[in-house]
């Protein structure tokens, strides 16, 4: 249907954001790349389009995918996953000081989000601060458990 859709209209940002979300979520990360670049493109002020557009890139050009992401971050300060992948970014880049700024400030947003404490563990290890990642992975480890055990209903 997207691609009917942009056929019609192929200048429209919103319909070339929604078919990449489609194809993400399908796994299809190159043609879903392709359309987050081209809704760019189109608007470039488009923060989802360029945030989820560094999620895919981020394996092979953590350059690229903090570029996109501190983009998004300038059009919408209060972004969380614009947060951690930028953390993401600067962690494969060397740079885990920065990376913990904006963990911190993205466990902040959003606190049901246990892979951001995966993520501070991480950076805190390249620190050398084995205690704090420590506490990260505990707290990751806590999150997992409570998010992948069954609810038990009381009689």
């Amino acid at each position: 249907h997207y691609k009917k859709a942009i056929a019609r209209s192929p200048n429209a940002p919103g319909l070339c954001y929604l078919f990449a979300h489609a194809l993400w979520a399908g796994g299809d990360l190159p043609h879903a790349l392709e359309q987050y670049r081209r809704s760019l493109e189109l608007d470039p002020y488009d923060y989802n389009a360029s945030w989820e557009a560094a999620r895919i890139v981020l394996p092979d050009n953590p350059g690229e995918a903090f570029r996109l992401a501190s983009r998004a971050l300038e059009l919408k300060p209060g972004l969380s996953g614009a947060l951690t992948i930028r953390a993401r970014a600067l962690l494969s880049l060397g740079k885990p000081r920065e990376a913990i700024e904006d963990l911190k400030r993205a466990g902040a947003l959003d606190q049901e989000d246990e892979t951001i404490h995966f993520q501070l563990a991480r950076a805190y290890r390249q620190l050398g601060l084995a205690a704090e990642a420590e506490a990260e992975n505990a707290i990751y480890d806590r999150m997992q458990e409570k998010a992948h055990t069954p609810n038990q209903e009381v009689p």
